[in-house]
């Protein structure tokens, strides 16, 4: 059988806003502020507005990633199959994309919910090889609840690190409301 080059959509989602004044002893266990509670369902909105619905989740175990996807999810369609992968917490680009491009080949659209610096690199670089004046804005600043999404056409998600890709969204909050570049 021969290999169909299908677009695949990538979506890279910076986890909402968390709080810093928690009690939470650990890192790993600090949940979302008031302000990423708000945020994170506009993304949601965003992304099924776009039809950029996900059908596979890799999201960091850290609470405030959990709840990033609980709220997203409260506004999208059909539930996708999320993997919660202790390799995403505070993981690097590389970290990131070897997981992504264990992807089965059925899904086409895959989206990563995970923490800077390791998530905002992979975005930068990705979004520099499809447009580098939005590679540019996304290596300047990858905040809380930002979406990145691209396309790739390649018969596997392991073809997406030798594709240009292109830019399909890119979102960040300001002031609490959306914008686009």
């Amino acid at each position: 059988m021969i290999a169909t080059r299908l677009p695949r959509r990538l979506v890279l989602l910076r986890h909402a806003k968390s709080s810093w004044e928690s009690d939470a002893g650990r890192d790993v266990d600090r949940p979302l502020a008031s302000r990423g509670e708000e945020a994170a369902p506009e993304v949601g909105r965003f992304l099924a507005e776009r039809d950029l619905w996900p059908e596979w989740v890799l999201c960091s175990p850290a609470k405030r990633t959990h709840q990033t996807w609980k709220r997203v999810r409260a506004t999208g369609e059909i539930p996708p199959v999320v993997v919660y992968d202790p390799a995403l917490y505070l993981a690097s680009a590389r970290t990131i994309l070897a997981r992504v491009k264990e992807t089965p080949a059925r899904i086409t659209t895959v989206m990563v919910i995970g923490h800077n610096p390791g998530l905002q690199e992979l975005a930068a670089e990705l979004a520099q090889r499809a447009d580098p004046a939005v590679g540019a804005a996304v290596a300047a600043k990858f905040p809380t609840a930002a979406v990145l999404a691209l396309a790739f056409e390649t018969a596997d998600w392991a073809g997406v690190e030798d594709e240009p890709g292109r830019l399909l969204a890119w979102r960040t909050p300001k002031g609490g409301e959306p914008h686009e570049l």
